[in-house]
C-alpha cells in the first residue's frame, strides 16, 4: 500500500515506523528536513519536503498513493491537504489527526464528501476524555 504521511514529528514518526516495510511504501513529507533525514536514515522510507501544497503533493506521488494520512500539528493544514488530495489526485483513504474542539463540535457537517473529505477522524484529545469517562463509570 502507498502512503503519504504528512508531519514527521511524533505522531507522523511513530506510524511511519510501524508501517515502514516490505508490505507498505511509505513516504513522509515535512518542511524540517533534519527530521525526514533522521527518519529516512533509520527507516525505508522516501521523504518529502515542504508543506501541504499542490506541487509537493504531486512530487511525492500522491496521484499514486492509496491513502494520505495528515499528522500535521496545525488542523487547518491538515484538512487543507484533504480538500487537496481529494481535488487533485483522488486519493482514495483520508486519515486526519484533528485537535480543535471547535472542529470536532462540527465534524458530521464538517467533515464529508461534500465539505472536507476524511474518512477516518482521530482526535487524540477526545480519545483520551473518552477513555477517563469510562474509567469514572
Amino acid at each position: 500500500m502507498r502512503i503519504v504521511i504528512l508531519g514527521a514529528v511524533q505522531v507522523g514518526a511513530t506510524l511511519a515506523a510501524r508501517l515502514a516495510g516490505e508490505v507498505n511504501d511509505i513516504t513522509v513529507v515535512d518542511a524540517n528536513t533534519v527530521l525526514l533525514r533522521t527518519l529516512q536514515d533509520r527507516l525505508d522510507i522516501r521523504m518529502g519536503e515542504g508543506a501541504s501544497y499542490p506541487s509537493v503533493l504531486a512530487q511525492v506521488g500522491c496521484a499514486d498513493a492509496d491513502m494520505l494520512v495528515a499528522a500535521i500539528n496545525n488542523d487547518e493544514v491538515n484538512m487543507v491537504a484533504f480538500q487537496l488530495a481529494q481535488l487533485l489526485f483522488s486519493i482514495p483513504r483520508k486519515v486526519a489527526r484533528i485537535h480543535g474542539s471547535s472542529y470536532l463540535g462540527c465534524a458530521d457537517r464538517l467533515f464529508r464528501a461534500s465539505a472536507i473529505p476524511v474518512d477516518v477522524l482521530i482526535s487524540p484529545d477526545q480519545l483520551v476524555t473518552d477513555h477517563i469517562e469510562q474509567l469514572t463509570l
